[in-house]
């Protein structure tokens, strides 16, 4: 009887034992099938924003949340006078479908068990702001501070405008909330305004300061000049600021240096080089050239404006030293041992030589462009104290010919009445190819020529 009773309940143990391992092993390969079937599927009962996609791979859940919200929809802007439609895309905003949807697929993979995602965007909002502004400028503005004006010398005062500017923060956040939705996305634009800071108020409060600069009279001296800046000048001269929330009046310095600059164009000038010949000996004495030390006749201006001083200012200069040029000779010395002429045609200038030392040097006016003086080595053929042309119907006085009858050295030629020809032009090629000599010139080197002194004529 125990015999049998111990059977039968290692029978039962068996069959007990058997059922168990048999459901572990059903509930085993269950995990391991479902396991398989979903190991690049989002898992069963999750959803992204209302849409279902478990069951779908990652890019199948991609495409179908696009396909109910897609990020190239319309945004209406409601502006005050007229809407303005932009896409959602082309304003560079993105809904993080890829984030959502890898979101989606953890769940149940790591602990997360969340079944309903929601979705986000994100935009660079300086491109709403430039999309609203293009389409209507008026929705972003400037203010204007109130400002002095001048008008045939009186000083009036125009009053500010209020500028407007946009919250984009919030239509950024707003447009960033509609695009997960489904409905189409409005957005309200309200302009907001942005006050000036400087008010015809504060500007009225200074008026009599800025009359009494007005009324300054400066006086600024450079050199022999004597500059005295206008009424219009003055009041460029004035800056208006807020420091410390208070209105104040300053030296406008870069309008005083302007206006110095401009002194310095009218006043300077630039230095001539002491031109030496290669012989050594000095052609032409130079100058020195002078200019307005801008930055310390700026800052002289500015003291006496804002000390409201009438004095006569001498403004600072810095001389600007003259170079040394070193050129060729434009005669030479000893070239004939007697008497002979040198003419430069360059310098329009004649020399008298007498062996190798100089006696004389004169300006001269030889031929111009189209009648040119001709240019070798000639000798003086004919002498006239008062010759006449009848080509030109005038008188040549002093007349000495060295080509022929044609060509030759005169005092400035003398019509009729007395009056000159190119009395002004000494020093410049205008003749019709003679060499005039001016009047005292032309006496001197007559009396000195001789019938045969030979004339040289170069460049």
């Amino acid at each position: 009887m125990n015999e049998l009773h111990i059977h039968s309940h290692k029978t039962k143990a068996f069959r007990v034992g058997v059922v168990c391992g048999l459901t572990v092993a059903g509930i085993g390969f269950g995990i391991f099938g479902f396991t398989k079937v979903y190991a690049t599927k989002i898992y069963p009962f999750i959803s992204i924003q209302g849409v279902s996609v478990g069951g779908l791979t990652k890019v199948q859940a991609v495409e179908k949340i696009k396909s109910v919200y897609p990020d190239s929809r319309d945004v209406t802007f409601s502006a005050s006078d007229k809407p303005i439609i932009g896409s959602a895309h082309d304003l560079g905003y993105t809904i993080n479908y890829t984030t959502a949807v890898n979101t989606a697929f953890s769940i149940g993979r790591g602990g997360e068990f969340t079944r309903s995602i929601a979705l986000t965007a994100n935009a660079p909002r300086v491109n709403v702001l430039a999309v609203l502004v293009k389409e209507n400028p008026n929705l972003v503005t400037k203010p204007v501070d109130a400002s002095f004006t001048l008008t045939d010398g009186v000083l009036t005062t125009v009053a500010q405008k209020d500028g407007t500017n946009l919250s984009i923060s919030a239509i950024a956040h707003s447009i960033e909330t509609q695009l997960v939705q489904k409905e189409s996305i409005v957005v309200p634009v309200i302009s907001q305004p942005t006050h000036a800071l400087i008010t015809d108020s504060i500007l009225n409060a200074l008026k009599p300061d800025v009359q009494k600069y007005l009324d300054t009279e400066l006086s600024v001296a450079i050199g022999k000049k004597t500059y005295i800046p206008t009424v219009q000048d003055r009041f460029s001269f004035l800056n208006f600021q807020i420091r410390d929330g208070l209105p104040t009046i300053a030296p406008n310095d870069e309008a005083i240096k302007t206006y110095v600059a401009k002194l310095d164009i009218d006043t300077s000038y630039a230095p001539k080089p002491d031109v030496y010949y290669t012989t050594g000996e000095l052609s032409s004495e130079g100058v020195d050239g002078r200019s307005i030390d801008q930055e310390k006749a700026a800052y002289q201006l500015s003291q006496a404006f804002g000390s409201h001083d009438t004095s006569r200012i001498t403004l600072a200069t810095t001389v600007v030293p003259r170079s040394k040029k070193i050129i060729e000779a434009e005669y030479t010395p000893g070239l004939y041992g007697g008497k002979y002429i040198e003419v430069d045609l360059s310098s329009q200038t004649l020399y008298q030589f007498e062996g190798e030392t100089m006696v004389g040097k004169h300006s001269v006016s030889t031929g111009k462009w189209s009648t040119p003086t001709p240019i070798g080595t000639y000798t003086i053929n004919n002498k006239d104290p008062r010759a006449y042309s009848s080509t030109y119907d005038l008188y040549m006085p002093y007349w000495m010919a060295f080509i022929g009858s044609k060509y030759g050295l005169h005092e400035l030629p003398e019509w009729a009445n007395g009056s000159k020809e190119g009395a002004n032009h000494i020093g410049t090629p205008v003749s019709h190819g003679c060499i005039r000599l001016g009047v005292g010139d032309a006496g001197e080197v007559y009396d000195w020529t001789e019938i045969g002194t030979t004339v040289v004529i170069h460049r």
